[in-house]
């Protein structure tokens, strides 16, 4: 799909973010407030990123300045395509924090990078259940187990996640990639149209996406 994780090389964009999340963390110890607006115009422009490190600063405070460390740790490493690292951070979390809401989604996403859809599948159930209102732990969840071949089960657990779900493209659009797998692709092209139209940005990725070559053979002949 165009939103599936993959690893960065070094000095890339996303090298030098992971290198500034770093810096701004190891840089400010005691800070218990999200980057300054010039840090992020400067340092930050990958909207994820932003997103990321207002979450462990602000949404979760108040949290052990050492638990943030590790887990901005923890990203940066995944960032740099060094899994096995970034576990090793998590697991320096204590365990109460380990089995949060936060700490399974970190472990989550690390491993979703790596691509261990099996072993991320679980934590991405388990995040349904500690966040059942939430969409992020349905949309991972359905994504991992359409990764290992299991797109109709993919399906059914994206549909049965909270109604916030369908005011999120990616939610639509990861559906048509589901319906386009299953070979339902009148529903599909629907789906899309929705993605599209919440989030422009979706056209890029759709033609190029595997997932929708189908729809795309089928779109070229004028059906």
């Amino acid at each position: 799909m165009g939103r599936k994780s993959g690893v960065k090389p070094p000095q890339s964009k996303g090298w030098r973010h992971a290198r500034v999340a770093f810096l701004f963390i190891h840089s400010n110890p005691h800070s218990i407030t999200p980057p300054s607006r010039d840090f992020e115009k400067e340092n930050l422009q990958e909207p994820c990123l932003r997103c990321f490190l207002r979450s462990i600063i602000t949404v979760h405070h108040p949290m052990d300045i050492v638990h943030q460390r590790l887990l901005v740790a923890a990203q940066g490493y995944s960032e740099l395509g060094l899994p096995e690292l970034a576990l090793a951070e998590l697991d320096l979390l204590p365990e109460d924090v380990q089995q949060s809401p936060v700490g399974v989604e970190s472990r989550l996403s690390v491993l979703m990078m790596a691509k261990r859809w099996k072993t991320a599948l679980g934590l991405g159930r388990a995040l349904c259940l500690l966040t059942p209102d939430k969409t992020t732990g349905f949309i991972h969840a359905a994504f991992c187990l359409h990764e290992l071949g299991q797109s109709r089960e993919a399906r059914e657990l994206l549909v049965s996640g909270p109604a916030a779900l369908k005011a999120e493209p990616t939610y639509h659009y990861n559906l048509a990639c589901y319906e386009a797998a299953l070979g339902n692709l009148d529903q599909a092209r629907a789906h899309l149209k929705v993605s599209i139209a919440m989030d422009r940005k979706l056209k890029d990725y759709a033609r190029t996406d595997p997932d929708l070559e189908a729809l795309r053979a089928l779109d070229a002949a004028g059906n």
